[in-house]
């Protein structure tokens, strides 16, 4: 810890970043919170990664990171032999049709380029972030020491960032697949985009990004209402149950709503959905940085009481024909029509650029079992 401290006394230290591998749920000793603490006082990008295990991690990293051949070949002869081998074991014929539907949604398109901006010194994402609030300018930002990347209108973003010395600097091409800041930038945007022109709220958290079903916004008018109401209406009825409320016996708002993640695999990019109970617990006090990277949500799960019993038991009698009718009802307003375009952001006239994603309403099913010989049935 001395050493990596004294690193940061040097000029430009960590220019490619920090991240500090946590396992889930564990906080970290305080000298780890104060050196990240003082990584982001000199503009490093210091971010917290959660993990079950370094197995996971490194299997994780292997599946984000292109090495060379001659590189990939060395690190992979050191594996040891294997002890567990593949065997050839009749299988059963399959059957045409998948056996197990998955809460996953293809996305067809993903952006494809950012706009990047230059700043006179480096900056932490969560400040470009406040920056763009103060000036009331909406967008979509990532920040890289000195460099931001952003979706949004230019002159928005210039007015947010010109004080601070900012200045448009040309575009980045996204690479979400092997660099984890364009993944981060491309999953908030998505995030957006989806909660966009829909009665739902997002919720952007370190741990994970949700959408939850929103109450009716101060100065609605009466259709503007109706029509929120309207489109609710499969989902309240797939559920059988208010979307909003109280939880009984205390005074805790609560509301249906989605985790969501971006993930890809076999090649093709999806936007993972996973239904829950949202409940509005009251925050703990914060005892160091950590407190929100270990996510409400999980504080939220380890709650004893009534609020926690009532969602557990919410959810226990939910078996598979109610999921299924949720997991349409959820698809159906997420995505309008079999695909749609759907945008982050609006500014149809102004200069700038949007983050812009193509997603197919058919959720992911189970590939049908293999035969004996391997060939895939269907």
């Amino acid at each position: 810890m001395d050493a990596l401290g004294s690193a940061l006394e040097g000029d430009s230290p960590f220019p490619a970043g920090v991240r500090w591998a946590l396992r889930t749920g564990a906080t970290p000793l305080p000298a780890v919170v104060d050196f990240m603490q003082a990584a982001e006082r000199r503009g490093v990008d210091a971010q917290w990664v959660r993990s079950e295990n370094f197995d996971e991690l490194a299997a994780d990293i292997d599946t984000q990171v292109s090495l060379s051949p001659a590189l990939a070949d060395h690190v992979r002869s050191q594996r040891p032999t294997p002890i567990v081998q593949p065997v050839s074991i009749a299988a059963p014929e399959g059957g045409r049709f998948p056996a197990l539907r998955l809460s996953a949604l293809p996305v067809l398109e993903l952006p494809t380029i950012v706009r990047r901006l230059r700043l006179a010194g480096p900056i932490t994402t969560r400040e470009a972030r406040s920056l763009l609030k103060s000036a009331a300018a909406r967008g979509v930002v990532a920040a890289r020491g000195n460099a931001i990347l952003a979706f949004g209108a230019d002159a928005k973003l210039l007015r947010a960032f010109g004080p601070s010395g900012g200045v448009l600097d040309g575009e980045e091409v996204l690479t979400p697949e092997s660099d984890s800041l364009h993944l981060g930038l491309v999953y908030d945007a998505l995030t957006r985009a989806l909660s966009r022109r829909r009665p739902l709220r997002p919720i952007l958290k370190q741990r994970g990004h949700s959408l939850v079903v929103a109450n009716a916004r101060p100065g609605q008018t009466a259709d503007q209402a109706q029509r929120e109401r309207d489109r609710l209406a499969p989902l309240k009825s797939s559920y059988g149950t208010d979307l909003v409320g109280t939880v009984p016996g205390t005074d805790l708002p609560y509301a249906e709503g989605l985790r969501l993640s971006l993930e890809s695999r076999d090649g093709r990019w999806w936007c993972v959905f996973d239904p829950y109970t949202w409940v509005d617990f009251p925050r703990a006090p914060a005892q160091s940085e950590t407190s929100g990277a270990e996510g409400e949500a999980e504080r939220h799960r380890r709650s004893p009481g009534p609020a926690g019993d009532w969602r557990r038991e919410r959810w226990a009698r939910r078996y598979n024909p109610l999921w299924s009718s949720v997991l349409d009802s959820w698809s159906h307003l997420l995505v309008q029509g079999t695909e749609q375009e759907l945008t982050a952001l609006w500014f149809p006239e102004e200069p700038g650029i949007n983050a812009a994603f193509k997603i197919s309403r058919t959720t992911a099913w189970s590939p049908p079992a293999r035969t004996s010989t391997g060939r895939r049935n269907g």
